[in-house]
């Protein structure tokens, strides 16, 4: 399984990360010009500005002021958050040449989410 950083609450203030906080090669998605696509998938949003090597994770529906499209949006009826939100995470993203593929960012998403569901079980487990 490829790198996924995980920011905690140790990170920064609070587990919130400042831009120059930022891995090297992430962007946080609010407020900038570049292009961006994201999707909302299991109560994340997942956001690729075009030109980072990683996809951003928030936690809810989060309307970053530079996306220019929501690419899939599964659950219109939850209300967007609006506003600087913290990144909880970063995902390598895939290859650049995919950046305006609606699936990548996707696929991405649901594995992400399913490593995250699996890594819980197994805690719970642990318990």
């Amino acid at each position: 399984m490829e790198t996924i950083l995980e920011i905690t609450e140790s990170t920064g203030a609070g587990g919130r990360m400042l831009d120059g906080e930022l891995p090297s090669g992430l962007s946080h998605p609010y407020g900038r010009n570049t292009a961006a696509c994201a999707t909302y998938r299991g109560g994340h949003t997942f956001t690729w500005t075009r030109g980072d090597d990683w996809i951003a994770v928030q936690r809810g529906r989060v309307a970053n002021a530079s996306q220019s499209r929501l690419i899939k949006d599964a659950h219109p009826s939850v209300p967007p958050i609006y506003g600087w939100r913290p990144i909880i995470a970063a995902i390598p993203a895939p290859a650049p040449q995919l950046w305006q593929g609606s699936e990548e960012i996707v696929t991405v998403a649901d594995a992400w989410l399913t490593a995250r569901r699996e890594q819980e079980r197994r805690k719970a487990l642990q318990l």
